[in-house]
C-alpha cells in the first residue's frame, strides 16, 4: 500500500470515528487528510471502491493484530481475540468505530465487495477461534467441548454483543456481554 493510500485509509478511519458511515464522503476524507478529492479519485473509483479498500485495510490490520498476540495460553488468547472484536472502555475510539463498521456491514446485501470483505473477516475470525479452542483442548486447558461448535457459539456471542449493544452505546450491556463470554470460556475448563 502506498503512503497516499495509507493516508487516505487513516483519514477514512478518522471520518468514521467522528461521524459514522452516514457522514463518510470523498469530500470529508479529502479534508481530513488535507489532500484533494481528485487525488482520492485517482486511487479509488468512488466511495464504494474506497470503502472496499478500507475493509481490505482493516482485514490486513486484523491479521497484524492476530500476529501480535504473544500468549500461547489458549484462554488468554481468546481474551485477546474478544478484545479485538468488542469495543473496550479504555479505548475511546473503539465504540464509534465499531458502530461505523456495523453500519457498513448493513450494506453487504447491496455491495458484493463489502460482502466479500466481511465474509473473509468472519471466516478468519471463526478459523482463529476454532484453532485456539482446539489448542486448548489438546493441551488440557479445555475439556468436554467440540472446537468447531464452541468457536461458532463464541462467534455468535461476540456478534450478539456487537449488534445489540454497540449501536445503542450501551457500555453496561457490552460489559454484561463480555461477562457472558468470559463465563462461557470458563465453563470449558470444568
Amino acid at each position: 500500500m502506498s503512503s497516499t493510500d495509507q493516508e487516505i485509509m487513516e483519514a477514512a478511519y478518522r471520518v468514521l470515528i467522528d461521524g459514522g458511515y452516514s457522514e463518510l464522503s470523498i469530500r470529508r476524507i479529502a479534508a481530513e487528510f488535507e489532500g484533494s478529492q481528485s487525488l482520492i479519485y485517482y486511487h479509488y473509483d468512488d466511495k464504494e471502491d474506497l470503502l472496499a479498500g478500507f475493509l481490505d485495510f482493516l482485514l490486513d490490520g486484523f491479521e497484524q493484530e492476530l500476529a501480535a498476540i504473544e500468549t500461547d495460553d489458549p484462554a488468554e488468547r481468546l481474551t485477546e481475540l474478544v478484545a479485538l472484536i468488542v469495543p473496550q472502555r479504555d479505548d475511546p475510539d473503539s465504540l464509534p468505530f465499531q458502530q461505523a463498521l456495523e453500519e457498513i456491514r448493513t450494506q453487504t446485501p447491496y455491495h458484493d465487495r463489502y460482502h466479500d470483505s466481511f465474509a473473509e473477516l468472519d471466516d478468519r475470525l471463526q478459523s482463529e477461534l476454532e484453532r485456539t479452542i482446539q489448542r486448548g483442548i489438546d493441551d488440557g486447558t479445555f475439556a468436554g467441548i467440540d472446537a468447531a461448535a464452541s468457536a461458532e457459539r463464541l462467534h455468535l456471542l461476540l456478534y450478539g454483543v456487537v449488534c445489540r449493544h454497540v449501536p445503542m452505546r450501551d457500555w453496561d450491556g457490552i460489559d454484561c456481554g463480555l461477562a457472558t463470554i468470559e463465563a462461557e470460556v470458563e465453563s470449558w475448563r470444568e
